[in-house]
């Protein structure tokens, strides 16, 4: 796993997000590498160009998929009250937003929609959901996992940023490679 590239972040800490529906913060949040509540420390990491084609008769992904991990460590109760953030936000708003950052590059990402995912059970809880985008009129899907386990949350984030370069429609799936052997490390 590599850091992120800084040329393509969009915003440095969660003070830098701006939003128009508050409750999706923790949406935001998650899928811009951001850590989730107050954590004691953060760490995010990125796998870039990899394949995953599944086992046989599932679904592959389409494109190389860029899984992010970001990985944050709370005081006592900390992931377990930004794990419940992140499941109202999903709970509660289904339609779209638009996050912003006020940071040096000043983009606007409007998000259409958001609903839960399926994901395997993992730590003490877990949860998915599926972000939809439009950008330059063409169609993306973005799949976020987040796992609590004990006092640290791990979010898996996918996007299929060479097609969204190239203006062609996306859909990378998370990684369960990555996924799968990320949960172990934690527990």
């Amino acid at each position: 796993m590599a850091e992120p590239d800084d040329e393509f972040r969009f915003a440095r800490t969660p003070d830098e997000v701006a939003l128009d529906k508050p409750v999706c913060a923790p949406l935001a949040l998650a899928m811009n590498q951001l850590p989730l509540g107050d954590p004691e420390a953060d760490l995010t990491r990125v796998v870039s160009g990899q394949r995953d084609t599944g086992s046989p008769g599932t679904e592959t992904a389409k494109g190389f998929g860029f899984t992010y991990v970001t990985l944050t460590a709370h005081r006592s109760g900390g992931a377990e009250s930004a794990f419940a953030g992140v499941r109202k936000a999903v709970q509660s708003w289904g339609g779209g937003f638009t996050a912003e950052s006020k940071g040096a590059n000043g983009a606007k990402t409007p998000y259409d929609s958001v609903t839960a995912e399926r994901v395997t059970p993992a730590g003490d809880e877990s949860l998915g959901f599926k972000a939809t985008t439009t950008s330059l009129g063409v169609p993306h899907v973005l799949h976020t996992e987040v796992v609590r386990n004990g006092d640290v949350l791990a979010v898996h984030f996918s996007v299929d940023g060479p097609a969204i370069a190239d203006r062609g429609p996306s859909d990378a799936k998370l990684s369960p490679t990555v996924v799968n052997a990320q949960n172990r490390k934690l527990g």
